[in-house]
């Protein structure tokens, strides 16, 4: 099965499949989703893949599911004001955080 959505002049497709039947319902395990742009070009660095071990479906789901977590004790923010800045790229509305190696 397949979606496609224009977004501007790109056009985003998912492609679901690994269907399994989950409480009577066939349930997609596996989704692919590629941006190709208006000159057909499609960067394998915009592809996002989602593979589900577990479905459940009509499952009680509490606020708390939904929290913020926690930070980690090993947590911190060096800056002695407690901000930091981290810079990105915002490409069509996703923002896109630039990978930087520790020093």
């Amino acid at each position: 099965m397949r979606t496609q959505q224009k977004h501007g002049p790109n056009t985003t497709t998912t492609v679901f499949d690994d269907f399994r039947v989950v409480d009577g319902i066939r349930v997609p395990f596996h989704a692919t989703t590629d941006v190709t742009d208006a000159a057909g070009r499609t960067d394998p660095r915009e592809r996002s893949e989602i593979r589900y071990d577990h479905v459940a479906l009509n499952v009680d789901v509490s606020d708390a599911d939904f929290a913020m977590p926690k930070m980690a004790v090993t947590g911190r923010i060096d800056a002695p004001s407690g901000t930091t800045t981290i810079p990105f790229d915002l490409v069509n509305n996703h923002i896109r955080a630039r990978s930087q190696t520790p020093t």
